[in-house]
């Protein structure tokens, strides 16, 4: 299973966000062929400054501690998650 498109306050890659509380949401995908059976049971949402998890994950950026770290939430929910930071 993996996170097919992320979506903060509804569209894909905002440019701006006029809100101090922004929502996140995802979609996934189911990589076998058993999708039926595939559920998520937990989420866990790291927000970065300056770049993408992506980019820092292939060194192209420093990886920078996170701005938030929601922590392991066990939960099915994949949309309208409220940003828990300050």
């Amino acid at each position: 299973m993996q996170v097919r498109e992320i979506y903060c306050e509804y569209p894909s890659g905002p440019v701006a966000i006029a809100t101090d509380r922004p929502r996140f949401g995802w979609t996934l995908s189911i990589d076998d062929g058993d999708s039926a059976a595939a559920r998520q049971t937990a989420y866990r949402i790291q927000l970065f400054a300056g770049g993408s998890v992506e980019n820092n994950a292939a060194g192209r950026e420093p990886a920078d501690e996170p701005l938030w770290d929601s922590g392991w939430v066990e939960s099915a929910r994949s949309q309208m998650v409220e940003y828990g930071g300050r």
